[in-house]
């Protein structure tokens, strides 16, 4: 049975098992004694790292309630970013209790950091990055690095599309709110840096501890085909995901660049995200 905790800053979050406000904390806490600072970077990829393991699934707040869920069940690819970030962040704050990892949630996963039910929950990756960049949370260093003329224009409007898969959407209410949410996206434009810039020495050198790469989907109504958060290691960067192979979230054993050329016939372009 899901529980409701009542946050300072947010009317309620949600808790799927108590063991799950156990295992928060302990991240929290593992991840306040890291040493090398308070950077942010290492700590988003030292979550990622602690979240190994756990299912590929469907979201748990993707259900009727639709309201954040503090739980480590199972996951999906933007789920984790979510999680990993939330965590980092819980990590920064003042007294890191598995408490602040929830309010730390809602701030990275839901529109303006305020958790209104499923309708505020980001879906689409455009909608995560612009609501995130404008608030702080990331920068964008894909035009960076693309130049301002490499996009593509896309109507993201998926979701809506499939209502019957999110048990939330049958509220009518929420559907609508839903719709005036992707009709911001209709015709929008989605930088992108093309595949083979990965390898590129000047990238390669430039990619940090915990940047979020999000390989971009062919799909014309949708936009994320991968998401996860980049792991440096002695022999280059490594890639932390969501494996649809394993069904798990897992650190890829091929550095990033080598295991971007084997994906690279499933996604057209990527965006490079950095925490802040």
């Amino acid at each position: 049975m899901l529980l409701a905790i009542a946050l300072p800053a947010h009317a309620a979050i949600r808790v799927a098992t108590p063991s799950d406000t156990v295992t928060a904390a302990r991240m929290v806490s593992e991840l306040r004694a890291m040493p090398g600072g308070t950077s942010i970077g290492p700590r988003v990829a030292a979550a990622a790292v602690m979240l190994t393991g756990v299912a590929a699934g469907q979201p748990l707040d993707n259900d009727s309630t639709g309201t954040a869920i503090i739980g480590f069940e199972r996951t999906d690819g933007l789920g984790l970013v979510n999680m990993a970030m939330a965590l980092a962040q819980a990590a920064g704050s003042p007294l890191g209790r598995w408490q602040d990892y929830g309010e730390a949630l809602v701030n990275v996963s839901r529109r303006r950091g305020e958790d209104t039910g499923f309708a505020s929950k980001m879906m689409y990756g455009a909608d995560w990055v612009t609501d995130n960049v404008y608030r702080g949370n990331i920068s964008d260093l894909t035009e960076r690095y693309s130049g301002s003329n490499v996009f593509k224009t896309k109507s993201l409007d998926k979701i809506s599309l499939n209502r019957a898969d999110y048990p939330a959407l049958a509220d009518s209410a929420t559907y609508e709110a839903l719709r005036m949410v992707e009709m911001g996206y209709r015709t929008h434009k989605i930088p992108h840096l093309k595949k083979e810039t990965l390898s590129k020495k000047d990238i390669l050198e430039d990619l940090r501890d915990g940047d979020i790469i999000m390989m971009l989907s062919s799909d014309p109504r949708f936009d994320i085909y991968d998401i996860g958060i980049v792991h440096i290691q002695p022999d280059g960067p490594h890639f932390i995901h969501v494996s649809p192979s394993t069904g798990k979230v897992v650190e890829e054993a091929e550095v990033l660049p080598r295991w971007f050329k084997k994906e690279n016939q499933y996604f057209y372009g990527y965006r490079w995200l950095r925490p802040e």
